[in-house]
């Protein structure tokens, strides 16, 4: 798949990738990157499942390094957003602002993979409105 092609896609979809973490690029360095961050920022039942661990505060970085290293996982880590819908007047709903919004981190191993999670999980927060996070 061309970039070109994932952008037309994410952006008919109403989905923004706001970070973008290419796991076996950050465990070269845990303390200083971005993967660290998220580890250390993000609340255990946002981190996607392909990640997770038996518990979330007993874990440092190294170690949750090791994890990921130990059990393959060397893809692309992404927090993924989509504006809340709005009601109009006459009880429809339309894409709201990106002011407020849904996020949600995804696990995949390729741009196509992370595409089609992004869009589904999208589509699936617009609609249900109760499962994402409101940014």
């Amino acid at each position: 798949m061309k970039y070109s092609d994932a952008h037309v896609a994410l952006w008919e979809a109403h989905v923004t990738i706001d970070r973008l973490i290419w796991i076996a690029g950050a465990l070269t360095d845990i303390e200083s990157s971005d993967l660290a961050q998220f580890w250390e920022d993000t609340d255990f039942d946002r981190v996607p499942p392909e990640l997770k661990v038996d518990t979330h505060e007993a874990w440092d970085n190294s170690v949750f390094a090791e994890h990921l290293s130990d059990s393959g996982i060397f893809g692309l880590l992404a927090n993924v957003s989509t504006p809340i819908p709005r009601k109009n007047g006459d009880g429809t709903c339309s894409i709201g602002t990106w002011s407020s919004r849904y996020t949600h981190w995804i696990y995949a191993e390729t741009l196509e993979e992370l595409r089609t999670k992004a869009i589904a999980w999208a589509g699936a927060a617009r609609k249900e409105g109760g499962e994402a996070k409101a940014a």
